[in-house]
């Protein structure tokens, strides 16, 4: 009689452990259930992300390239109108012309060619600089470093503006009025021509 109890207490112990089990179970699972939804999303907004970092550093690296190689593209031209400048000018002096104020613009056009390529320096070095962050695991200072980039770059874009409109509105109009000048050895007249048509060229 004895053993009998110990085995039904025995049993209702068993059972009463499995069905804990049980429950315990069903909700574990109950809450995997819940939670996975929203790890899904976020799994593929990370996904999305890690794209278009992808994306954004091929850009970076690309831009780097045509950059440096547009660079030299600019300073090659600055450089031959440059060299018709001095031709000009030499020929101008030669013939008893007051080149005075030619000479003064193209001291500050040389000026502004110099900050063209300071800023256009700094442009590269700041683009360079997002490379030394890994996008999207930074912090933002990827962004950051890209942002200071593009600010770089408007400023390069503004100095090659200044550049061509102070030749095209200053330097060719006093070339026009050095041309009109009355000497006394007309015969040897600078001419603007070749200045011009590297001008237009360079529009």
């Amino acid at each position: 009689m004895q053993n009998r109890k110990i085995f039904i207490i025995t049993l209702t112990l068993a059972l009463a452990l499995s069905a804990t089990a049980v429950l315990a179970e069903e909700g574990s699972t109950t809450n995997t259930n819940r939670q996975r939804p929203g790890q899904e999303l976020k799994t593929r907004l990370q996904d999305r992300w890690n794209k278009q970092c992808e994306t954004l550093e091929a850009r970076v690296d690309l831009q780097i390239t045509r950059y440096d190689n547009n660079k030299g593209k600019h300073l090659a031209i600055y450089d031959r109108m440059k060299e018709k400048l001095a031709k000009v000018l030499e020929r101008a002096v030669g013939a008893g012309y007051d080149v005075a104020q030619l000479q003064a613009d193209v001291a500050t056009w040389q000026t502004k060619i110099d900050k063209f390529k300071t800023d256009y320096a700094a442009y590269i070095d700041k683009l360079k600089a997002t490379q030394n962050y890994a996008c999207g695991n930074s912090q933002g200072q990827f962004l950051a470093a890209l942002k200071d980039a593009k600010a770089a770059l408007r400023v390069v874009h503004q100095d090659s503006i200044d550049i061509r409109l102070f030749y095209q509105q200053t330097v060719l109009a006093d070339l026009r009025a050095l041309k009109a000048q009355k000497t006394g050895q007309t015969a040897d007249r600078p001419s603007s021509d070749e200045a011009n048509g590297e001008s237009s060229s360079n529009e």
